[in-house]
């Protein structure tokens, strides 16, 4: 799933540590949307959160979807 959404394969950077440290990044965002808004689409949130900037700081930080 983390290939399909965030396209990990096709990162180009050769630092384990940033790799790593991204990959936990992505599967924590695939929690919460699944915890947060299992019934929303990954593009529709990424078009929601473009245009409303609090979206993500919500889902982060406060476990909100508003």
């Amino acid at each position: 799933m983390r290939d399909a959404i965030f396209e990990e394969d096709s990162t180009r950077s050769k630092n384990v540590t940033l790799n790593g440290n991204l990959a936990i990044l992505r599967g924590a965002l695939i929690a919460l949307k699944s915890r947060l808004v299992p019934d929303k689409s990954w593009p529709f949130i990424r078009e929601l959160s473009s245009m409303k900037i609090s979206l993500p700081y919500n889902m982060i930080c406060k476990n909100l979807f508003k």
